[in-house]
């Protein structure tokens, strides 16, 4: 039998790659639902954490309705992704970790490939106040994803603004916005 090339080596590998990542893939999303059909979170996937617990992660599903978590958590939320978002005594990967409980998936990623911002060095002046109410209000049912409130934070210099969403029992980050000051 002939040698074999470095391209036919090449190629081979390719498709060796190849078939190990269809393989992976195919396998990961057999496991994203369980052989009764019930679809991840739901009754069978286990017990539901306390709303009172650490932000946990929550699958979107907008079929399901839920009662929007207490306003008070969400300040919480936004109090403690704040203060460690303008937290500069982090090294960039601990900065990253520690807000990224609090964050949205997508948020996170977002964040997480841009690295730290101008605003994560801003100073924190006061305790963050809400200045879009969620709808339907909290303690009423409402669906599992989508209400939302916004928050302004006092900081040092210019305006900080947070973006919190209700997630089944719990409120995750899903944006910030700094504007500078404006100078005349």
């Amino acid at each position: 039998m002939p040698a074999d090339s470095a391209a036919e080596r090449v190629t081979r590998r390719q498709r060796i790659v190849a078939v190990v990542v269809v393989t992976l893939l195919v396998a990961l999303l057999a496991g994203c639902s369980d052989s009764d059909g019930d679809e991840p979170g739901g009754a069978n996937s286990g017990p539901t954490p306390a709303p009172s617990e650490s932000v946990p992660v929550v699958d979107h599903d907008d079929t399901h309705q839920s009662i929007v978590p207490p306003l008070r958590a969400a300040t919480d939320v936004v109090s403690k992704f704040s203060t460690l978002w303008v937290d500069t005594t982090l090294p960039e990967r601990q900065w990253w970790e520690s807000i990224e409980p609090y964050c949205e998936r997508g948020f996170a990623l977002r964040v997480r490939n841009a690295g730290r911002p101008e605003s994560a060095r801003l100073v924190i002046r006061g305790a963050p106040k809400v200045i879009v109410q969620p709808s339907p209000a909290p303690g009423k049912p409402g669906p599992e994803f989508g209400v939302r409130a916004v928050y302004q934070v006092p900081v040092d210099r210019g305006t900080f603004t947070v973006t919190v969403e209700a997630v089944g029992e719990a409120w995750l980050v899903f944006g910030v916005d700094y504007k500078k000051p404006v100078t005349t």
